[in-house]
């Protein structure tokens, strides 16, 4: 079995067009998702906050990724 470098996967993956592919299926969210989402947006929020008090963010960088956060929901 031929061993694949990460480039070479790449390669295969864009030359099969499958880089973009989605499959969507569409399901009705569970409690147990809606919960999971929840929390990851609260873990964001918290990380956001985090990295504007320690001064890693500017004010205009925090307000931007603030709104992509907001918009989520």
């Amino acid at each position: 079995m031929e061993k694949k470098t990460v480039v070479h996967q790449s390669a295969d993956i864009i030359s099969e067009g499958s880089l973009l592919k989605v499959d969507v299926k569409p399901e009705l969210p569970t409690i147990e998702s809606q919960e999971k989402s929840m929390e990851e947006f609260k873990i964001k929020i918290e990380k956001l906050k985090m990295m504007k008090e320690a001064g890693l963010l500017s004010d205009e960088k925090f307000a931007e990724e603030q709104a992509k956060l907001l918009s989520m929901i």
